[in-house]
């Protein structure tokens, strides 16, 4: 803790946000169930304990009311903006319980089965293989931009039905949605970014429209067709839930890939990897465990209960600290290495846990098993640029993640 904000911490703190890990074993050790001094909330750090609260729906409920709601509160000029000109904020998959949570599941659940994910396997091959050519021949590429960016975007945006040219749009409005929740920012930023998501919302309403009167086979044009109790989902529910999947098909993806690349050149695994290619099924599970880019998501009590030893009462918000889990010496051995060999490597939270644990999970691992291989395939002798500021990283109070990598390779 030498080296860490003096006690009362909170997940707040710069120290911490720059660097979780450390606050996360001492939270594990020491305090696993933890109100933050800042935000009231009641952190929990270990597998177990997790383990527990996402297999009790009754008493943790997932509707807490944090990553939509929360923007719309307050008297500030981007809440003002919610809630005058942006669409109602419905609870519909992430912060729903059942039975409303199995419904809107169900709705896009058979987009992401097993055997379509196998069957874009050559899909997939094809959009890396396309974005890493435009790089190709340049001995260095910025991984963010080039790569991790546009690649989890072509796809997920092809799967809605949304041009891909208009990825860096769709980027601008998935970071416009984590960001706006983020009250340490400056007012000026929160209020463009809650510009951005009015945006956001009309166009997606305008394509909802179109798919309604000319459907497709895609993600998007199933949702607007589908049906909740007999009835077609309102424009409130259609916006809810194809945001959630926008921003859950990108924003993981993307950050696991550059900071996987990341791991990858600071661990020295390059030809551990390269020399046997069957290796990097396991080195992505490695990599989902060890950042985490997700940190936590939240439930709200439904009772007073206990965890612990703690008493948490009724209505308390309760941060899942997916990523301090995922580093558990209670679960997992030596948890801060990479170990290739590790014995039921996806049991993981990287796509948290129970009923709510991510559709789209094997279309993301399918993502960067593709792209990493590739990578290895095509280049060798990877590093990072001898460039001031060469990793930058997104410091968030949920969210982790590096918005710049510059890598310099040779060819293979």
């Amino acid at each position: 803790m030498d080296d860490l904000a003096t006690l009362p911490l909170s997940l707040n703190d710069e120290a911490v946000l720059s660097n979780p890990f450390p606050a996360y074993k001492w939270l594990r050790d020491c305090a696993p169930v933890y109100q933050d001094p800042q935000t009231g909330m009641y952190i929990v750090s270990r597998y177990q304990d997790i383990q527990r609260i996402t297999g009790d729906t009754e008493t943790f409920s997932n509707n807490a009311g944090m990553l939509g709601d929360r923007a719309f509160e307050g008297d500030d000029e981007a809440a003002q903006i919610m809630r005058l000109q942006a669409s109602p904020y419905v609870n519909t998959m992430v912060s729903a319980d059942p039975p409303v949570h199995t419904k809107y599941r169900a709705v896009v659940q058979s987009a992401f089965r097993p055997s379509r994910i196998t069957k874009m396997q050559a899909y997939i091959q094809e959009v890396c293989d396309r974005q890493i050519d435009t790089f190709a021949d340049n001995g260095q590429f910025e991984v963010v931009e080039q790569l991790a960016v546009p690649v989890p975007m072509y796809i997920i945006s092809d799967q809605l039905g949304i041009p891909r040219d208009m990825y860096q749009t769709f980027k601008r409005w998935s970071d416009a949605m984590v960001l706006v929740s983020d009250k340490r920012l400056p007012s000026s930023v929160r209020a463009d970014c809650a510009r951005s998501i009015v945006e956001m919302h009309r166009y997606l309403k305008e394509v909802a429209e179109h798919f309604r009167a000319h459907p497709e086979d895609n993600i998007f044009s199933d949702i607007v067709r589908g049906e909740i109790d007999g009835r077609l989902l309102t424009d409130e529910e259609v916006l809810s839930v194809t945001q959630q999947i926008l921003i859950a098909g990108n924003e993981t993806t993307t950050n696991t890939i550059a900071m996987g690349l990341h791991l990858m050149i600071e661990g020295g695994l390059e030809q551990t990897l390269r020399s046997d290619l069957t290796r990097i099924p396991a080195f992505v599970e490695e990599v989902l465990r060890l950042t985490s880019t997700l940190q936590g998501l939240f439930r709200r009590t439904t009772r007073d209960v206990e965890v612990a030893g703690v008493a948490i009462p009724r209505g308390a918000v309760v941060m899942l600290r997916w990523a301090a889990a995922n580093r558990d010496e209670r679960k997992f051995a030596d948890p801060d290495c990479v170990n290739l060999e590790r014995k039921a490597a996806n049991t993981h939270l990287a796509f948290g846990m129970g009923i709510h644990y991510c559709l789209g999970n094997l279309l993301a691992r399918a993502e960067l098993r593709t792209v990493f291989a590739t990578l290895l395939t095509r280049f060798q002798n990877f590093r990072l640029s001898d460039e001031p500021d060469a990793a930058l990283w997104l410091n968030h109070w949920f969210n982790r993640g590096l918005t710049r990598l510059k890598v310099q390779f040779d060819a293979a």
